[in-house]
């Protein structure tokens, strides 16, 4: 019987009894062969190039997105190894948040349905930059050391004008400079491409300006500083007194106090010449007075020209006392005299001779005027014009104050009775202000009446110093004092705006700042307000407001915490306090006694030094003290140790170790002078000493012998404080805004940009990403991405 083939069998069963079956067969005709099965369905080759695309730099606030070159191709499998020993994602393009900063090693398989793979990996950098977001940093991109605090930076400005009643610039220290749009409220950086120190900046309209500043920089812009270039100034050194003035049709003159140097083409190229007495006319000439003569130059390089003598009218010399030109107009000028007086016998008083001219000319032709009311005695005049013909001024001469509606020929008295002290005589449009005997004041009609000007809000309470000055910059109106801060109106003294706070400003300066984590940690300012954040330091919450205050730009105190729970902190009227619930609350069980000195090495060890210059150790958390003897020197720092071990660093290099608590000390040579500040360890076996002058030493053997490290230390900077995070990566933070990282034990130390010639106090590291350092007059700066 001939087997009937696959592809004409049918089979048909019943459901017989159990054990039996049925089966019947029908079979067709047809061929003696069966036909070949189907080849079978090849695998997805997996791409021989295989790549993952994803950014080098992520961030924990955020999830990273990772993506592939074959996630198109259908049938493959993924499996992403994200490094952070978190769970693989087998998605073609999955996104990813890192819990923790760091370097990260991300790989990728990708595999097809017969098991074969290919596997292709990279780096990523991940960042903690939540907390500086928004912030001036040292580097692109919110990278580097960031000004947490003041903001948007710790900087002084040097110099501040407006173009406007919105638009203005100010500049100041390490190439800064900033500009607002909204009147003050707020400021905006533009990078300068310098980091000398600014000393002024001038603009002739909101798009031309102009920046001096140190080593004979002179920077300009023509798109309203969206970029600054350098020009060549023709000066050779510089000091931050105001030089530049901005004249019509692009004019620029640099003014000191032997030479002139004047550009007519907006700095492009400039003419020199002699300085001495010379007053510019607002152009390319210049007028001076020697003797009874007033000359002419009609630029810096010609000859001068008599154009003016000085003399009454029978003819007389009035070559005397404090001659003055005043450049009131864009031509018109007035000059005054006075002679050196005669002594009257028989009114016992001098009798005095005086004179005015006025030219509209730029000084080539003058004609006196007849000045009724204007006191003959009146010496140093200095006038001000209130409109464009100079046809209203204003002038003062010691403490008094005179008006002219008719170009000089007529005056009036224009001061509010009798003055102690006038400065800072002011014109914006039709007001006219001044400090009078240290209020400022204001008038509306030529001097006829006057008011007291609206201080800023923060003023209002405190009253103003007799060194408070009252300027003009640019469009804007300014009120300045070193204690009290500086402040702008461009509405003519109706509202003003905060641009440098007082040193007793509201807000407060932080003086100590420590973190517990990455997101939490406490500040107090020198107003003794207790603050605590829960991000990072980017914003604070008030916790308590009955601490100690202190104004002195340079007073620091200490905070510390030594674990997650417990901190310490030495406040600035030396009390020491103590927290257990992670500053929530703060506590202080010593009484009466005062500290200038305190560091603890956990919860429970640390020393302090009292008022009256007693060393004192605790390993009970500050439950007590007991008394330690001073070694040879006196120390700057003491690490507490295991149960009686101690450690310090002080003057004239001294590093001395003690077994039995400070009773006796064994002194350790160092080979070197200069004073150390801290000590410091993270293993208890390898040990950093530094110090004055950029010092650091090394001990390998648990702080036995040392060897002095070379450093790349500015200008031999004192160094002030060190920190590990681990055996490889380390900070040091010093003077002159120094910081020094090393990534490979100390082996080596490159410098990190901080953004600032401050004095660096501390500095506390949290992870490879994420530190901040205190410093001095209440610098605040942070990091997320470990300083790079």
């Amino acid at each position: 019987m001939v087997k009937p083939s696959r592809m004409a069998e049918r089979v048909t069963r019943w459901a017989l009894a159990p054990g039996l079956a049925l089966v019947l067969t029908a079979c067709g005709g047809g061929g003696s062969s069966e036909p070949p099965a189907p080849p079978p369905v090849p695998p997805t080759p997996v791409p021989e190039t295989l790549s993952i695309t994803a950014p080098t730099v992520g961030d924990i606030a955020e999830p990273t997105a990772f993506g592939n070159s074959a996630a198109t191709v259908s049938k493959l499998s993924y499996s992403w190894d994200f490094g952070d020993g978190t769970a693989v994602s087998t998605e073609a393009a999955p996104k990813h948040q890192f819990a923790k900063p760091g370097d990260y090693e991300v790989k990728l398989r990708v595999s097809n349905e017969a098991g074969q793979f290919k596997e292709v990996k990279t780096t990523i950098s991940v960042n903690n930059q939540a907390a500086v977001r928004g912030l001036e940093c040292t580097g692109a991109q919110e990278t580097g050391w960031c000004w947490q605090a003041p903001r948007p930076t710790g900087h002084v400005y040097k110099s501040v004008t407006f173009a406007n009643a919105t638009t203005g610039w100010r500049v100041g220290a390490y190439g800064e400079i900033f500009k607002t749009v909204d009147a003050g409220k707020s400021w905006t950086r533009q990078p300068s491409g310098v980091n000398v120190d600014l000393y002024e900046v001038v603009f002739a309209d909101d798009k031309t300006g102009w920046v001096r500043g140190a080593n004979s920089t002179l920077l300009s812009t023509t798109d309203g500083g969206s970029s600054w270039k350098p020009a060549v100034a023709p000066w050779q050194g510089d000091t931050d007194v105001q030089r530049l003035s901005v004249l019509p049709k692009g004019g620029l003159l640099y003014s000191d106090y032997n030479i002139n140097h004047l550009s007519t083409d907006a700095g492009k190229s400039w003419t020199s010449g002699n300085a001495y007495g010379l007053v510019s006319t607002g152009g390319e000439a210049f007028l001076s007075i020697n003797s009874d003569t007033v000359s002419r130059y009609s630029n810096l390089k010609a000859a001068p020209v008599a154009v003016l003598q000085l003399k009454d009218v029978d003819g007389s010399s009035l070559n005397g006392y404090n001659s003055s030109i005043n450049v009131v107009g864009e031509k018109t000028v007035l000059v005054h005299a006075r002679d050196w007086g005669r002594y009257d016998y028989t009114t016992y008083r001098y009798v005095y001779r005086s004179g005015l001219w006025r030219s509209d000319d730029a000084g080539q032709t003058w004609t006196r005027q007849a000045a009724t009311g204007l006191e003959s005695s009146t010496d140093s005049l200095q006038v001000r014009a209130l409109d464009a013909s100079a046809t209203k001024l204003i002038a003062q001469s010691g403490l008094r104050l005179f008006r002219s509606e008719d170009g000089g020929a007529s005056w009036a008295a224009a001061t509010p009775g009798t003055l102690y002290s006038l400065r800072n005589l002011t014109v914006v449009g039709s007001k006219v202000y001044a400090m009078m005997a240290g209020v400022p004041m204001v008038s509306e009609d030529l001097g006829r009446n006057w008011k007291s000007l609206s201080l800023p809000a923060s003023l209002k309470n405190i009253g103003l110093y007799n060194s408070t000055e009252l300027r003009l910059v640019g469009a804007a109106l300014m009120l300045i004092d070193a204690q009290l801060g500086s402040y702008i109106s461009l509405d003519e003294g109706v509202t003003w705006e905060v641009l440098r706070p007082g040193d007793s400003s509201s807000s407060g300066s932080p003086h100590s700042v420590a973190f517990r984590d990455a997101k939490n940690g406490a500040m107090v300012n020198v107003r003794g307000e207790l603050y605590l954040s829960a991000d990072g330091g980017k914003t604070w919450k008030l916790k308590r407001n009955d601490l100690a205050a202190n104004f002195n730009p340079y007073a620091y105190g200490r905070l510390q915490f030594t674990s997650a729970k417990t901190g310490y902190l030495l406040s600035l009227d030396r009390r020491l306090y103590k927290t257990t619930d992670a500053g929530e609350t703060w506590s202080s069980s010593l009484g009466s006694t005062l500290w200038s000195i305190m560091a603890f090495t956990d919860d429970s060890k640390g020393w302090t030094r009292s008022d009256d210059g007693k060393f004192w150790i605790t390993r009970d958390g500050s439950n007590s003290f007991a008394p330690m003897a001073s070694p040879s020197f006196a120390p700057n720092d003491v690490r507490v140790e295991g149960e009686s071990a101690l450690i310090a660093v002080g003057a004239s290099g001294g590093i001395a170790q003690s077994s039995d608590g400070g009773k006796t000390w064994s002194q350790r040579y160092t080979g070197i002078g200069e004073s150390l500040y801290k000590i410091y360890t993270l293993d208890a076996k390898t040990y950093w000493a530094i110090g004055a002058a950029g010092t650091v030493l090394r001990s390998d053997d648990a702080g036995v012998s040392w060897t002095k490290q070379l450093v790349p230390v500015p200008s031999q900077a004192g160094l002030l404080d060190i920190q590990f995070l681990d055996a490889k990566n380390g900070w040091i933070v010093g003077e002159q805004g120094t910081i020094l990282v090393t990534r490979d034990g100390g082996k080596t130390w490159t410098p990190q940009a901080s953004g600032t010639r401050k004095s660096l106090f501390s500095v506390q590291i949290l992870d490879i990403r994420t530190g901040w350092i205190v410093g001095a007059e209440g610098t605040l700066l942070a990091t997320g991405s470990g300083g790079n």
